[in-house]
């Protein structure tokens, strides 16, 4: 992969810049400076049209990684308040908050049942008339 120093180069230059291939593994602070940098030096006329498309999946390739950055900075479980990886549960109807694993499990699942399970009582159903 170039650096971005060699990359401006060849931008500034006037010779055709091109995109390094290893883009996709790049974290996102560096894939933002990247395309900050390609957009900033490339005038259209020295970019193929090729490496503007390849700089269009770059800007989507950011935006997931920047939701994704989002996500597990907010994946706090909303009943026990730690931190959890993925995208956890809906709480409810415990709270209208997301849940991780265990708490789904021990509190959240065991709730419902005994909702639907009073409702069931409330309606007079049997098991087998459900």
């Amino acid at each position: 992969m170039k650096p971005l120093s060699a990359l401006s180069r060849e931008v500034n230059g006037h010779r055709p810049a091109t995109i390094p291939c290893g883009w996709r593994r790049l974290p996102a602070d560096s894939l933002e400076d990247l395309i900050n940098a390609v957009r900033q030096a490339a005038p259209t006329r020295h970019l193929p049209q090729s490496q503007w498309r390849t700089l269009d999946r770059m800007r989507k390739r950011l935006r997931k990684l920047r939701a994704a950055e989002q996500r597990a900075a907010s994946s706090i479980c909303s009943i026990c308040q730690k931190g959890f990886t993925g995208y956890g549960h809906h709480a409810h109807p415990v709270n209208d908050g997301r849940c991780c694993d265990a708490c789904n499990a021990s509190v959240v699942v065991p709730t419902r049942l005994r909702q639907f399970a009073h409702w069931h009582a409330q309606q007079g159903a049997t098991p087998g008339n459900l």
